[in-house]
């Protein structure tokens, strides 16, 4: 099993806890999704996919809450699903 079904399979499987904001980032990274620095300095990073509103998410010290894992999840299950 290689790292990025590694990631996706932890992303798909439900998991919402201890997720690291880069480990999310990686993960929607090899689901297909895009994911935009802040501008201007803020904190709050976007993940998107053509044709689907994006996904907002803080960068904070520590873990990711879970209901922005659960709304990155249902946005790689989409991608992956091909309805995107």
């Amino acid at each position: 099993m290689t790292n990025r079904e590694k990631w996706l399979r932890r992303l798909l499987s439900g998991d919402t806890a201890g997720w690291r904001f880069e480990d999310l980032r990686k993960a929607a990274r090899y689901a297909g999704i895009l994911s935009i620095p802040p501008r201007g300095g803020g904190s709050h990073w976007r993940f998107r996919v053509h044709g689907l509103p994006p996904v907002t998410v803080p960068r904070r010290t520590g873990h990711v809450l879970p209901i922005y894992v659960v709304k990155i999840r249902e946005l790689a299950e989409e991608v992956l699903d091909g309805k995107a």
